[in-house]
């Protein structure tokens, strides 16, 4: 609750079709500013949610992604997160 104070959100399932199309529409005519996402670069490309394929649906919008190594490492598709991060 504390990460989540005064935030509105909603759970969609991104493996769904009609999951991927909620997020889209929220991108594109939704009033999003930031897209931020935490997964796997591999899983993210997958879903289609890539920093490449969103910019495609909204210029202006900023796209965040958190990870807890660097995208270009060996371990770039390892899991991991932590709030201290």
């Amino acid at each position: 609750m504390s990460v989540n104070r005064n935030k509105r959100s909603i759970t969609v399932d991104l493996k769904h079709p009609d999951g991927k199309q909620i997020v889209r529409d929220l991108l594109t005519t939704g009033g999003a500013d930031i897209f931020m996402e935490n997964f796997m670069p591999s899983k993210i490309r997958k879903l289609g949610l890539d920093y490449d394929s969103v910019k495609e649906l909204n210029k202006s919008l900023i796209y965040a992604s958190v990870s807890g190594f660097p995208q270009d490492s060996d371990w770039a598709d390892k899991a991991a997160f932590d709030l201290t991060i």
